[in-house]
């Protein structure tokens, strides 16, 4: 469904459907007003989990800076909203949350880059530390390798 409407409100992106339909991955442009440059932008998510937004497009990062709001400078992860309010879940729309809100977030960024003010709002964070990373990624797969294992043990029929 999630897919669905983006690929309705942005005929010209691309849409894949991920493990086996567990997860999708979106990827379309965005220009955050009407003398802005255009962004491409992708928005990959699986049930259950808060989708992960990231700008394909190079940013322009001034000297001495480092891109706000995001959760990896290297991949422009963006940072959209708190997760601890919970503003997203997975009952809302992508194309209704997500998708402008990431357009809001280069709005901000596009100001950030000429003014070195980041208007943009929201909560300081930290980077993840690259042991918790590394954690994160070792859980994943674990997971991952547990449901082919059960997944070939207990097949569907």
């Amino acid at each position: 469904m999630q897919g669905a409407r983006l690929k309705t409100l942005f005929p010209l992106s691309e849409f894949t459907v991920l493990k086996h339909g567990l997860g999708i991955k979106w990827k379309g442009c965005l220009r955050p007003n009407p003398i802005s440059q255009l962004y491409q932008v992708s928005v990959t998510y699986f049930q259950g989990k808060p989708p992960i937004t990231k700008v394909h497009t190079p940013l322009i990062i001034p000297d001495g800076k480092k891109l706000p709001h995001v959760y990896s400078q290297t991949k422009q992860e963006l940072c959209l909203y708190y997760p601890k309010n919970n503003e997203w879940y997975s009952g809302l729309w992508i194309v209704e949350t997500i998708v402008p809100w990431a357009s809001e977030w280069l709005y901000h960024y596009e100001n950030w880059v000429v003014t070195g003010d980041w208007k943009g709002g929201g909560i300081e964070h930290e980077q993840p530390r690259e042991e918790d990373v590394a954690i994160a990624i070792a859980k994943e797969k674990f997971s991952n390798r547990l449901f082919k294992l059960l997944k070939n043990r207990y097949p569907r029929t």
